[in-house]
């Protein structure tokens, strides 16, 4: 999260040390004329290149280094009181280094400011992530239990102690518990706030639980109304009991609730005093850029960072400007985060140690796993039988349904050209008798010559045999004559064959079409399994590669988190229909620019236009020059641009992170 927020802030205040170049030049060029006899000027360059390296140093000591060097001549010229250095070099070499304190200390402001928004941001979203499911609050509640129990113990120690009471188990009894911790209506004892702390703040959330007074106050309960019945009796203290033991996963998420809003507040507080300052850059633009810069025209820039930094710290005001940004460096700063995280801390708002959540599956995970060990290994037979019984299933499913059909489908298009029903060889031999029996009819009966023949050749070939059937017709007017010594049986047998000639055709052509069917119900056949295999295999990458997240763009979750940024921002500027947006909308803008920011630095390609487009729309969004039309229409932009290639809609349709 440092890295986003460092990033964030130097794209922000990278105009401002454009704009203070001016002067920087006109130092570099004096420098490089003169000499550096004079060790004054020569500390002046040694501490402007130090700064000239940062935007937002690790350390203040740079920073000190260059505040002190100016009070220090600021200082002597008042004790020696002489007038400002009338040196140009000297001159130009100290406005170049205040530029460079002022641009350091307003950055060093803003990093501090955006990463407790980042802070508190991210801590409530762990709150709300674990406010929204049951399971979570469950988990939670067990998580946090070993302390609840030591928060408990150590009250009902201390009450005994109070009372001068020694500890027995006398003591554990109902009544003496609530003699020694009393109770009333909406107002629980000191031993549930111990359990739950955050009662101590939101004590009347109580009023929402039914049946709760039973609980704290024991003389409103049904047995002291004679005019009850006993079934409305039984179902009071069924509802009371039931009740009862819903009580703690309701506190318990009303915890979540509780945490979850002060850290808002707290979010939205630090929003507008990051929005505040965010749009101070105006103006110490226009300072940097006045060539009569000096402390003076610095100074409610200045102001404006020591009021922020004095509603939660216990610095002083000054009236100097020097000493109130060494003040910054120095201690302010340092107190402002130290309080910040100290403030989390006391009130509990700060998600639970890594011990606190980690806590159920050392303790629970060693037995489980031991005893998931010992029934697999009393099991080890039947898990065999299994085994071997998958191992069949999958190898039949492979071989059966799989390769089988696929060399099927292999070997039919390897013989293709095969007839299935007929041969072609056996369809040409039919043909060529055919030919010969009405060439042989027509040399004995016809008396064809050479040529004739060949013309009747080329006529069976076509299928026509009216010679043939003409001497038919002849011989069936006197068929018994024909029959006996003419040419009727021989005119009928070549009909025969003729017959079978365009059977033997009819077959060849249902033959092609089989055959041009063949590949369909091959594929057909083996189409179920390549199904199957194809969702197994989806189904297996999506748990391998999709559950790290590793997909295109840094996958669903980290798009889902694009989604639910552009839409704040969107949401934000639609209310907020001023012209120049308000502090604390500004604030939440550039704590959502931080995260499209560092979303496209780590997960948009490298060098592409992509990442350079998104990011141009990113730090149009945190242009403090820009109104809340203009960035409106930025956004707009950013969903025509951007929606579709990020798969946004997509994401908003699966209802990921809700």
């Amino acid at each position: 999260m440092a890295v986003s927020q460092t990033f964030t802030v130097r794209n922000f205040v990278k105009a401002l040390d454009q704009h203070a170049k001016k002067p920087l030049l006109q130092v570099a060029q004096t420098v490089s004329e003169k000499s550096d006899s004079d060790s004054t000027k020569q500390k002046l360059q040694s501490v402007l290149a130090s700064l000239e390296k940062l935007y937002i140093p690790g350390s203040n000591q740079h920073t000190r280094d260059a505040i002190q060097l100016l009070l220090s001549l600021q200082n002597q010229r008042l004790v020696e009181g002489l007038p400002p250095s009338k040196d140009s070099e000297q001159a130009a070499l100290e406005q170049a280094v205040l530029n460079k304190v002022a641009i350091v200390v307003y950055s060093q402001a803003l990093d501090i400011l955006l990463s407790q928004c980042l802070e508190a941001e991210s801590e409530m979203e762990w709150w709300n992530d674990v406010e929204r499911s049951p399971s979570n609050v469950v988990h939670y509640l067990l998580q946090t239990l070993p302390s609840r129990l030591v928060n408990l113990t150590r009250t009902f120690r201390d009450g005994l102690r109070q009372h001068n009471i020694p500890m027995n188990i006398d003591q554990l009894r109902p009544s003496s518990l609530r003699l020694l911790f009393p109770s009333r209506a909406l107002r629980p004892s000191i031993l549930v706030t111990s359990l739950f702390p955050h009662l101590h703040h939101s004590s009347q959330s109580l009023s929402s639980i039914p049946s709760l007074s039973l609980f704290f106050d024991s003389q409103q309960t049904p047995s002291g109304n004679h005019g009850w019945s006993i079934t409305r009796i039984i179902s009071h203290l069924a509802g009371s009991i039931r009740s009862l033991i819903e009580l703690p996963y309701r506190l318990t998420k009303e915890e979540c609730r509780f945490k979850r809003r002060q850290l808002e507040a707290i979010r939205n507080d630090r929003a507008s005093a990051l929005g505040q300052l965010a749009q101070e850059r105006l103006r110490l633009r226009d300072t940097l850029d006045h060539p009569q810069f000096d402390l003076e025209s610095l100074k409610p820039t200045v102001e404006v960072i020591d009021g922020i930094m004095r509603e939660v710290t216990s610095s002083v005001a000054m009236d100097s400007t020097l000493p109130m940004l060494q003040a910054f460096c120095s201690t302010t700063f340092t107190e402002f985060k130290d309080l910040h995280v100290a403030h989390l801390r006391s009130e509990q708002l700060l998600k639970p140690s890594r011990l606190t959540r980690l806590w159920p599956r050392l303790i629970l995970g060693p037995p489980i796993f031991l005893y998931t060990v010992g029934r697999l290994y009393h099991s080890r037979g039947s898990l065999l039988q299994l085994a071997r019984e998958s191992k069949e299933v999958l190898q039949g499913f492979l071989v059966d349904w799989l390769i089988e059909p696929l060399k099927g489908v292999f070997d039919t298009v390897r013989s293709k050209d095969k007839s299935v029903i007929v041969s072609k060889e056996g369809v040409e031999a039919d043909f060529e008798s055919l030919e010969r029996m009405a060439i042989s009819l027509a040399k004995d009966h016809l008396n064809y010559n050479s040529d004739q023949l060949r013309g009747l050749s080329e006529q069976v070939r076509a299928g026509d045999l009216t010679p043939v059937m003409k001497l038919y017709e002849e011989d069936i007017r006197s068929p018994v004559k024909s029959a006996l010594g003419g040419t009727l049986l021989r005119t009928l047998f070549i009909q025969v064959q003729k017959a079978k000639v365009d059977i033997d055709q009819a077959l060849t052509g249902i033959d092609r079409l089989l055959k041009s069917q063949e590949l369909t119900f091959a594929f057909v056949g083996v189409a179920p399994a390549f199904s199957i295999l194809y969702l197994t295999v989806g189904y297996i990458r999506r748990l391998l590669v999709g559950g790290r997240g590793k997909q295109r763009y840094g996958g669903k979750h980290q798009r889902a988190r694009v989604l639910f940024a552009m839409r704040r921002i969107e949401r934000l500027l639609i209310h907020d229909q001023t012209t120049q947006v308000s502090s604390q909308t500004a604030g939440l803008l550039m704590l959502s620019v931080a995260q499209l920011q560092t979303y496209a630095e780590k997960y948009l390609p490298n060098n592409s236009r992509l990442k350079e487009g998104f990011l141009e729309d990113v730090e149009d969004l945190e242009d403090p020059e820009l109104g809340g039309r203009e960035r409106r229409l930025v956004v707009e932009r950013m969903w025509r641009s951007w929606g579709k290639i990020l798969g946004l809609g997509e994401i908003a349709g699966e209802g990921v992170m809700t």
